[in-house]
C-alpha cells in the first residue's frame, strides 16, 4: 500500500519553531552560518567542519537558569571514539550518540552522568515496488513477516530500541466496556418486546411478534449500511490512521443522531408492558 511520504518525512524527528525572517532562505544561507531559530542562543561564529560558537541572547523571552552558560562551543567531531575520549578527559562537557556498547562502562565513571532518553526518531525501510519481485504484494508481505525485527533491533541498538507498532489491546482492556455494553443491551432488549407489543390485541400477538423481529433486523441492516457508507465516504482514498479517525468521527456523529431520534420515539411507546392473564 502506498505511504504518505510527505507526512512520514515531516514527522521523522520533531517539530521546530523558526523565525519568520528566515522563511524562504535556502540551504546556502543556513550553511553560511546564519540561523533562524527562536532559542536562547544566537550563532556568533561558524567554522565549517570544525565548530559552531553560540552566544546567549540578551533579553531572551524564556526563563534563563541561574549561572547558565553565556557561550557554548560545539566542536564538530565525526569520530565517536575521539568524542568519548574528550568527555572522559574533561575536554568536553556534553556529547551524544556514543557507541551503545560503551554506555555501561561510561555509567560506572563517577565523573560522568549518562542519560538515556526516548528518541523522536523512527527508523523504517521502504520497498521499491517498481522493481520485480517487490512489485508483487505477496512477496512484500512475505518479506515483512520473515524479517527478523527483534534481532536487528537488538544488534543495532544494544537493546535500547523498541519495535514500532500500533496500539496494543488485550482482552482485559475490552472487558469493562463490553460488560457495560452487554448490561445496557440486556436492560433494553429484554423488556423491549413486551413494551412494544403491549398495545397489540392478544389474537394478533403472533403476527406482530414476527413483524417486529423482521423490522428490527431491517433497521439494524439499514443502520449499518448508513453508518458504513458515511465512514468510507469520508475516508475516501486517504491513507493512514488520520483518514480512518476522520471517517470514524463522522460515523459516530451519525450514530449519535440516530440514537437521539430513537430516544425521542421512546416517548410514544406504551408506558407499561403487557400484564399477565387474569
Amino acid at each position: 500500500e502506498p505511504q504518505p511520504l510527505d507526512l512520514i518525512a515531516s514527522a521523522g524527528f520533531a517539530a521546530w519553531i523558526y523565525s519568520p525572517a528566515s522563511q524562504g532562505k535556502d540551504n546556502a544561507w543556513f550553511n553560511a552560518g546564519n540561523d533562524g531559530g527562536t532559542g536562547p542562543f544566537k550563532l556568533s561564529r561558524y567554522e565549517p567542519g570544525q565548530r559552531a560558537v553560540l552566544d546567549r541572547i540578551d533579553g531572551y523571552w524564556g526563563k534563563v537558569p541561574e549561572n547558565g552558560f553565556k557561550t557554548i562551543s560545539f566542536e564538530i567531531t565525526e569520530d565517536s571514539t575521539l568524542a568519548q575520549n574528550m568527555i572522559e578527559s574533561g575536554q568536553a562537557d556534553w556529547t551524544y550518540s556514543l557507541p551503545y556498547e560503551n554506555l555501561e562502562a561510561l555509567k560506572s565513571n563517577p565523573d560522568l552522568n549518562v542519560v538515556v532518553n526516548p528518541s523522536f526518531e523512527t527508523l523504517f525501510g521502504l520497498y521499491n515496488v517498481k522493481r520485480a519481485p517487490l512489485d508483487k504484494v505477496k512477496v512484500r508481505q512475505a518479506l515483512s513477516l520473515a524479517f527478523p525485527y527483534d534481532d536487528v533491533i537488538a544488534a543495532g541498538t544494544s537493546g535500547f530500541g523498541t519495535r514500532a507498532k500500533g496500539a496494543e489491546l488485550s482482552a482485559w482492556d475490552l472487558a469493562l466496556p463490553l460488560v457495560v455494553t452487554g448490561f445496557g443491551m440486556g436492560m433494553i432488549f429484554m423488556p423491549m418486546f413486551d413494551i412494544v407489543l403491549a398495545g397489540v390485541e392478544p389474537h394478533q400477538l403472533g403476527s406482530a411478534s414476527g413483524l417486529l423481529e423482521s423490522i428490527q433486523q431491517l433497521g439494524m441492516s439499514i443502520g449499518i449500511a448508513v453508518v458504513g457508507t458515511v465512514l468510507f465516504d469520508v475516508v475516501g482514498s486517504g491513507h493512514g490512521p488520520e483518514a480512518f479517525v476522520g471517517g470514524a468521527d463522522h460515523a459516530l456523529l451519525v450514530s449519535v443522531g440516530l440514537l437521539a431520534v430513537a430516544a425521542v420515539t421512546v416517548a410514544f411507546l406504551p408506558r407499561h408492558a403487557r400484564g399477565g392473564a387474569h
